[in-house]
């Protein structure tokens, strides 16, 4: 029996199971062999999938990323080309009003919240 401080020596303890090794038989050892064989391919079939799962959440997370980003400037678009519209409709509605000539352009100006030197410019 080999008491437990000793033990928690990495040096000690790597020694004491290098001495038990060398005490297997062949059958043992090819028992022994096999058992950390098996321990090895196991971590290896767990890191790849860990790999695999790690890579298909971030080609999943890119796509989530990619859609998001997407739909934010479609939206941002539409908003800016509805602003747009609202503009052009504005100044074309400010121009009929100046082309009539009923209103003062400050008039014009406030129906229509388009600046008195814009409209003058049209």
């Amino acid at each position: 029996m080999i008491p437990q401080d000793l033990m928690s020596v990495p040096e000690i303890a790597q020694a004491i199971e290098l001495t038990r090794e060398s005490s297997f038989s062949k059958a043992e050892l090819e028992a022994y062999d096999k058992y950390w064989d098996s321990v090895s391919i196991e971590k290896s079939y767990i890191a790849n999938a860990e790999a695999k799962g790690l890579a298909q959440g971030e080609e999943i997370g890119i796509k989530i990323g990619e859609a998001r980003g997407e739909a934010r400037g479609e939206a941002r678009g539409e908003a800016r080309g509805i602003q747009i519209g609202a503009k052009q409709s504005a100044m074309l509605l400010a121009k009929k009003l100046k082309d009539l000539e009923v209103l003062t352009l400050e008039q014009i100006a406030q129906a229509t919240g388009i600046s008195v030197d814009e409209i003058s410019g049209l």
